[in-house]
């Protein structure tokens, strides 16, 4: 994000890519496999021979491809459109099948294009490497109503990302990740992110921070998303969270905010009394250095 003077701040905006795949996110019966080679045969054989069409989620379009070829970790769609896949898009393999009882997902990235074919490479559904901390953070988790996502269905609303970085005075170092709801639709201006997004947040989302949190422990957290402990007689059925928490930088000069939206995945067993919930975030946390501090917090070198 660049270098930035005492006091100021440098921030840069992304959408989050959702309304072309709302149901394959919230879908229950959905699975995510790292290679095409762990489908039934029949049904591989139905693509690769009978020539039945995947369909490729490129940020918010949908795509149909015939399967023209596959390894362990790649997939060759042929299709008759021309597709443009820019560095943020979120791209997804779905596959859909009469003897598939649920639904089939691999998260994929570009590779190349030739006159026919696009190239993709299929990336571990747990590719990041998820941290245990060893200090004590929390962490609040705001319900988000399903209204939202219908909203952004309807292209009424959008969601986007903040990206933020500023050196204060003592030196310390600020960086923050803050997805919004706003009314803004259409693509962000190109070049231009000088805009102020404080007049762009959709009434719904200042309704949901004035809801009761629900409160925690962050258990451990990585790029794509996090484990909180909270209390059993906490544990809900709500599926979509606004999640807020701060890490504090190695050697404490700083901290990292994070408030992002994320889905609730499952439940997992904790201590007595205690039960984990398994979040993914909407949108993978597109910085490395994150990555790299959320290590050094692993390996006991923060202070809380």
């Amino acid at each position: 994000m660049g270098q930035v003077q005492n006091g100021e701040q440098a921030k840069r905006y992304v959408q989050i890519p959702l309304d072309g795949g709302i149901d394959s996110f919230f879908s229950k019966s959905m699975d995510q496999i790292p290679s095409l080679m762990k489908l039934n045969r029949e049904v591989l054989r139905d693509f690769v021979e009978k020539n039945k069409k995947l369909t490729l989620l490129v940020g918010q379009q949908r795509f149909s491809g015939a399967l023209s070829s596959f390894g362990k970790d790649t997939v060759g769609l042929e299709t008759t459109q021309h597709i443009n896949i820019s560095k943020n898009d979120r791209l997804l393999i779905i596959v859909e099948h009469p003897k598939l009882v649920r639904l089939i997902v691999l998260q994929v990235s570009f590779v190349r294009r030739d006159l026919v074919c696009s190239w993709f490479k299929i990336r571990d559904p747990r590719f990041d490497q998820r941290f245990k901390l060893t200090s004590q953070v929390g962490v609040k988790a705001f319900p988000v109503p399903p209204s939202v996502f219908e909203e952004i269905k309807e292209k009424s609303a959008s969601l986007i990302r903040e990206y933020s970085s500023a050196h204060m005075e003592d030196s310390a170092i600020g960086v923050s990740y803050c997805d919004y709801l706003t009314r803004h639709v259409g693509p962000l201006p190109d070049g231009d992110q000088s805009f102020d997004i404080s007049e762009l947040i959709h009434p719904v989302y200042e309704e949901i921070l004035t809801q009761e949190p629900l409160a925690g422990r962050l258990e451990d957290i990585s790029l794509g998303g996090m484990r909180m402990t909270i209390d059993a007689k906490d544990r809900q059925k709500k599926n979509a969270l606004l999640f807020e928490t701060k890490l504090p930088v190695a050697q404490g000069r700083g901290f990292s905010k994070i408030k992002v939206m994320g889905l609730v995945r499952g439940f997992s067993p904790m201590e007595e009394g205690k039960v984990g919930l398994n979040v993914k975030f909407l949108n993978r946390i597109e910085d490395e250095a994150l990555n790299r501090q959320l290590l050094l917090m692993s390996q006991g070198n923060s202070k809380s």
